[in-house]
């Protein structure tokens, strides 16, 4: 692309009509600072400015639309400017590695919706360097894009033509080179890669199996838990700084009551090592409801682990020692409306919990269970997370919240 027509580009999809919108507010607890926006009204830039000429700009793409409704792959420079914009069909999806040097994209066919066709990208090349045709959606991408994992379920009918549809399927780990490394009879609900990059962690109902880059089984192990599905974007696995932890329900083997025809149920969690060592396991308490769509979030120095879980019209959300599995604090919150994510800040310092909807409710604990900032957001995000600092970084924008440490 000619520089004239990245420049007519940019500005065609950047300077979008002038809108009101808040560049500052006040939450009930605490203040935020608009510092970056990209893809929804003017598009702001105050990252070096607010943040400091030394800091990290802490995204490498982000999929924005043009004011006619187009959609695009921006790729970031280190100032958080739109560097490349690459177009995207309508019915494209893509999946973006961290660092965004590579990106694959698939478009499903519109007969034989279990197939598609992919093409990887690499930030050095104008055209793809691969592309075919195969089965299944991409579950993870390697943050340096040398890996994904391509997983396809498969679907039955019962006698009354119902669809049924359970873990069983195929799973690929593929390499950059289009290179099929390894390919399980089998379709995990959840994968995710190791701490240090060098394992794929695969969940599905009473199993956790651990993959080597090279395809081959480094261990599994048995699960308590079954029945384990994805909900608005909710995770049973996470996994950080040497630490695996999964986290559901399930049966309880023989104990059916009299008066029922289903089986009793209980939640678990349950942490491992990346050598495949148990290191403990909570049950859930007989005098608490059951732990439904039960979700983990490990911080990345995997010294905190939290919980949350559904309890009528709460959600209860709790904090753990991840060494020990010791219970730091529990809170009761009101059922909000809207994508519901957990997560702590890299040092474990701070837990955020949000609500996504056209406005993010935020709720940001720190390690004692004190809250530290609360508030709505005028921004539309799924699942934010919290970077030092009190840098909130979204889909789309971020923004600096700004909190007094209980007792200042």
């Amino acid at each position: 692309m000619s520089v004239w027509m990245r420049s007519l580009l940019l500005t065609a999809l950047l300077m979008l009509p002038l809108s009101a919108f808040a560049e500052e507010g006040n939450g009930l607890i605490g203040s935020w600072t608009l510092v970056w926006k990209m893809g929804d009204g003017r598009p702001v830039n105050r990252f070096r400015e607010v943040i400091g000429p030394d800091a990290t700009f802490p995204l490498a793409s982000r999929i924005v639309r043009a004011d006619g409704g187009g959609r695009f792959l921006a790729l970031l420079d280190a100032d958080g400017d739109a560097d490349e914009l690459i177009e995207l069909d309508p019915r494209e999806e893509v999946l973006v590695a961290d660092r965004g040097d590579a990106w694959l994209t698939w478009t499903r066919d519109p007969v034989h919706r279990d197939r598609a066709t992919f093409r990887y990208n690499v930030r050095s090349a104008s055209e793809p360097v691969w592309e075919a045709t195969g089965q299944g959606e991409p579950m993870l991408l390697a943050d340096d894009g040398s890996l994904f994992l391509l997983a396809s379920q498969e679907i039955s009918y019962d006698l009354f033509s119902r669809a049924t549809m359970d873990d069983a399927g195929k799973t690929q780990l593929v390499g950059s080179a289009g290179d099929v490394r390894v390919e399980l009879p089998i379709r995990p609900a959840f994968a995710a890669f190791t701490g240090n990059g060098d394992e794929i962690v695969l969940l599905r109902d009473r199993e956790l199996l651990v993959l080597r880059r090279d395809g081959t089984v480094a261990w599994d192990a048995a699960l308590p838990m079954d029945h384990l599905v994805a909900r608005d974007g909710r995770a049973s696995l996470q996994a950080a700084a040497g630490r695996i932890v999964v986290a559901g329900t399930g049966e309880e083997p023989g104990a059916r009551p009299a008066w029922s025809m289903y089986p009793v149920r209980t939640g678990w969690i349950l942490m491992f090592d990346d050598d495949g060592h148990e290191t403990w396991r909570a049950r859930q308490p007989d005098d608490e409801s059951l732990w439904f769509q039960i979700t983990p979030a490990l911080s990345e120095d995997g010294r905190m682990l939290a919980t949350v879980h559904s309890d009528g019209g709460e959600v209860v959300v709790r904090a753990w020692d991840a060494a020990t599995g010791d219970r730091r604090w529990t809170r009761r919150e009101a059922r909000r409306v809207g994508v519901q994510s957990l997560s702590w800040s890299p040092d474990g310092g701070h837990l955020l919990m949000a609500n996504g909807d056209d406005r993010t409710q935020i709720k940001v604990w720190d390690a004692s269970g004190q809250v530290v900032w609360e508030g709505m957001l005028p921004f539309t995000s799924r699942v934010p997370r919290l970077l030092p600092g009190g840098v909130l970084v979204a889909e789309r924008w971020i923004v600096r919240l700004t909190w007094d440490e209980p007792g200042t």
